[in-house]
């Protein structure tokens, strides 16, 4: 998500592409980590990216990416809606042990998640000394 945020910063400040050296030291997270998530948000079509030596990564201005967007990109449709133990079926009509304790909770991040999107918190940043890196 800092990755996210520390584009559509630089996408305000009108920087046209971001090299993954250029993340990854912003955000303070390993060049090969970084390089990766970036790719993975690039297939995801939440961010471009245009490969050369002026290339690099870009978030359209007002794109509208949530946090939700980017966790399931990441990591999958798992932790927003599948099963928190795991099992292939698990709903309201057939639950799991753990599916009462826990549905509430899931469905208050995922709405939070969905509801929270990149731009609001590049604002943060940008407006009330919010930070990326200790």
């Amino acid at each position: 998500m800092k990755t996210m945020i520390y584009l559509a910063i630089k996408s305000k400040e009108g920087v046209a592409y971001v090299s993954v050296v250029d993340v990854s030291e912003a955000i303070d997270s390993p060049k090969h980590f970084t390089a990766k998530i970036l790719q993975q948000l690039s297939k995801a079509n939440l961010l471009n990216s245009q490969r050369g030596p002026n290339g690099g990564f870009f978030l359209p201005p007002e794109s509208g990416v949530s946090l939700a967007d980017i966790v399931r990109a990441i990591d999958g449709n798992q932790l927003l809606d599948g099963c928190i133990l795991g099992f292939k079926e698990c709903s309201e009509l057939r639950r799991c042990p753990a599916h009462h304790k826990l549905q509430s909770v899931r469905d208050y991040l995922k709405g939070t998640l969905t509801s929270t999107n990149i731009e609001e918190l590049s604002e943060v940043v940008l407006k009330e000394n919010g930070f990326l890196k200790m």
